[in-house]
């Protein structure tokens, strides 16, 4: 006798029953889903991401600058100014304290360039930084005794320079370099990453708020993605644990029970990132901020603190 062949007639499976197999692989694939839910769009992370490039930017600025220090110690001044400029291209632009001690630091290298190659050019461009870091820091710090005594210095060692400068066209020996300060706090005379200046504090409330609101909305998200992918779960397995349990000699119980519970326990978890994002949201949105004023040897500025 001829074997006898035996067809699957997928058609007529039910519809639950069909559903299981990519279901499964759903279920398989659900994990690096829920991992790329819990990462934060491009709208979404803007705010934090920016901050987060800030960070690092400032963080290469600052090793650059000790590295510049080192080649300003050992008389490299032309190494310094090299590594001081290419450092102040990685501040960001938020950052006007460290912007602005980059562009002294420059000025007293140029200076010091002049001493060692006797070329003018070094104490013009000195004389120029010189008057930039003196407009930006009368933008950054209102009028106090204190940050008009810094101006009042930085304005005085423009004038002893251009005084210099007058003295070398005149054709006067250059040989000696002039005097160092008398004052060693004059403005200028020592090398620093940041003048102290803090952003205002409406600036840094803003961040903060940002932040806190990403990681909320990236909760939030991230709750009602592997929510909904859980639910479509869940009530695939239902249907399919219901109907193989109703069919005599049906396999795949055991399947069905897993898909079951493996999307009960994805609605579980996004309910608690739900939860919890919006809880952190309501929070977010009573945050409590308080501002300090504080001055300093280089003029002022605002500590800033949220509390929740």
């Amino acid at each position: 006798m001829a074997p006898q062949r035996y067809a699957c007639d997928v058609s007529a499976r039910p519809f639950v029953q069909r559903l299981i197999t990519p279901t499964l692989a759903v279920a398989l694939a659900c994990p690096a889903g829920v991992a790329f839910s819990l990462v934060p769009t491009p709208a979404m992370a803007g705010p934090a991401a920016a901050a987060e490039d800030e960070d690092a930017q400032l963080a290469e600025a600052r090793e650059m600058f000790e590295r510049g220090r080192s080649k300003y110690d050992t008389f490299d001044y032309e190494g310094a100014i090299d590594v001081w400029q290419q450092a102040m291209a990685k501040v960001p632009p938020s950052q006007a304290g460290v912007r602005n001690a980059m562009v002294y630091n420059i000025a007293l290298a140029q200076e010091k360039a002049f001493d060692v190659d006797k070329d003018v050019a070094h104490l013009r461009q000195a004389v120029l930084l010189l008057e930039q870091w003196v407009g930006s820091y009368k933008a950054m710090f209102k009028k106090t005794p204190e940050t008009e005594a810094e101006v009042g210095k930085a304005q005085k060692r423009i004038k002893d320079l251009n005084a210099r400068i007058k003295r070398i066209e005149a054709g006067e020996d250059t040989t000696t370099a002039a005097p160092p300060p008398a004052d060693n706090a004059e403005a200028g005379t020592s090398i620093e990453f940041d003048t102290g200046y803090t952003p205002p504090p409406e600036v840094m409330r803003e961040r903060k708020k940002a932040q806190a609101n990403n990681r909320t909305e990236g909760m939030i998200a991230a709750g009602w993605t592997v929510g909904a992918i859980g639910g479509i779960i869940f009530w695939a397995g239902a249907g399919s644990t219901i109907y193989t349990a109703r069919t005599p000699g049906q396999a795949g119980l055991g399947a069905s029970i897993g898909t079951l519970v493996f999307g009960t326990a994805m609605v579980v978890t996004g309910g608690v990132l739900l939860g919890k994002g919006y809880k952190e949201k309501k929070a977010n949105e009573q945050a409590a901020y308080s501002v300090a004023p504080y001055v300093n040897r280089t003029g002022g500025g605002a500590a800033f603190s949220m509390r929740f």
